[in-house]
């Protein structure tokens, strides 16, 4: 599995049923995991966004992502 599979995984398993802004993410996956995105997370993130896995919206001025 490449390094955006895995972080797809983990992903996952931190938005469950919740969206979250780009840092929520970032500190969830560095707490419940200890596990940091080689790339990015904006671009981790991004790259899932146009494989269709995840979703986004602007609120607030913030980038929130959900799963579809």
């Amino acid at each position: 599995m490449d390094a955006v599979g895995v972080a797809y995984d983990l992903i996952k398993e931190v938005l469950r049923d919740e969206k979250l802004s780009t840092t929520q993410i970032e500190f969830r996956l560095q707490k419940e995991f200890s596990y940091h995105c080689p790339d990015s997370i904006a671009k981790t993130l991004q790259k899932l966004k146009v494989k269709n896995l995840i979703e986004n919206k602007t609120q607030n001025g913030e980038i929130i992502w959900y799963l579809p």
